[in-house]
């Protein structure tokens, strides 16, 4: 029997799909992040957090729905919430509803912060997404990653609280497929 190349279990085409696609993702983030370090003081997730919080009610929004909604960790959040609030940017305070539940809201220094970010934002995702990018590709882009949060939504919705993607597969050495 020859010896197959570790692939991950991925064919050629899969990996020629999915290696750039997720070097891409991995290294736009890296990048966008650095870059907005080096011309604001702050993160890409402390930017998204006052994004998030610019047009939330008064009374902000909680921790929880806040970190599901950047796609981060709800200690990858508080981190962020930490640095933002230590310079006056948004406020963290006990849900007066539920005592269990914080709601974090922006401040009139945070949307100063925003304002002033915005700009600089902007020109990094241009540089770095839209100009490479013909009118016809952006609009390719755009739908496959509608596409693929879409499935991602779905998949998620599906089944709540159980690890994502279907049950691993082992092939006996008879050929036959056997759940693990």
């Amino acid at each position: 029997m020859a010896t197959a190349r570790l692939t991950g279990g991925l064919t050629p085409e899969e990996q020629a799909i999915t290696h750039p696609f997720l070097a891409v993702v991995v290294s736009l983030h890296r990048e966008l992040d650095a870059r907005m370090r080096q011309v604001s003081g702050y993160s890409m997730v402390d930017y998204q957090l006052l994004l998030a919080l610019v047009n939330a009610p008064a009374d902000g929004l909680p921790m929880g729905s806040v970190a599901e909604l950047l796609v981060i960790t709800p200690s990858h959040l508080s981190r962020a919430a930490s640095r933002l609030e230590a310079d006056n940017a948004i406020v963290r305070e006990p849900d007066p509803t539920n005592k269990r539940l914080v709601r974090v809201r922006l401040t009139p220094t945070g949307r100063h912060l925003l304002e002033v970010a915005a700009p600089a934002y902007a020109a990094l995702v241009r540089d770095l997404l839209l100009t490479p990018l013909s009118a016809e590709q952006g609009s390719q882009l755009a739908g496959i990653s509608a596409t693929l949060l879409q499935h991602m939504a779905d998949e998620a919705s599906c089944a709540p609280n159980q690890s994502r993607g279907p049950s691993p597969v082992i092939r006996s050495t008879d050929g036959q497929q056997k759940e693990a």
